[in-house]
């Protein structure tokens, strides 16, 4: 049986850590583990290789920087480590198709907004397999079931102080 990886986006928002807090709280509730994914900007630098090439490896390392410290809070509230993904794609959310795709364990994708803010990067943009529909980040409050709503939409969300945390089913639970 395959173990539920809940997909956190490794982004330098302040919304990160309560995806990254929430999700490890789900995945210790339901035996599942987490995945951090860090998207890197291909290097658009094209006169010389040698300094393309040390501008990735900079990304890089400032990526795998980004999510050791993740790592150590993920390690705090989930007591085991997380998943480390970079990729590099020229937006998130090819790099979360491609992520998807790869993984048949990363279930849900798990999103974090201030208070207000929309998914538009996320809304209907994103599908939800075994739904048949397209994923929508919306305040939901049903607790995370992921079931679609009459239109095909999947559903799930939380709000919690002034973050808006959302769960986007994948694949079928």
């Amino acid at each position: 049986m395959s173990t539920r990886k809940f997909l956190v986006i490794a982004d330098d928002s302040p919304e990160f850590g309560a995806a990254l807090h929430y999700a490890c709280r789900r995945a210790k509730t339901t035996g599942g583990t987490v995945a951090l994914l860090r998207v890197l900007e291909p290097a658009e630098f094209e006169h010389w290789s040698g300094v393309r090439d040390e501008m990735q490896r900079q990304l890089r390392q400032e990526a795998e920087a980004v999510l050791q410290r993740a790592a150590e809070q993920v390690m705090q509230d989930l007591g085991r480590s997380p998943e480390f993904l970079i990729l590099e794609y020229a937006d998130t959310k090819s790099a979360i198709r491609a992520a998807v795709a790869a993984d048949p364990d990363i279930k849900i994708l798990v999103l974090a907004a201030a208070g207000g803010r929309a998914w538009s990067w996320a809304s209907g943009r994103i599908h939800c397999q075994g739904w048949g529909g397209m994923g929508r980040a919306q305040d939901t409050g049903d607790g995370g079931s992921g079931r679609p709503d009459p239109r095909g939409n999947c559903r799930s969300g939380l709000a919690i102080g002034a973050e808006r945390l959302s769960l986007l089913p994948l694949r079928p639970i």
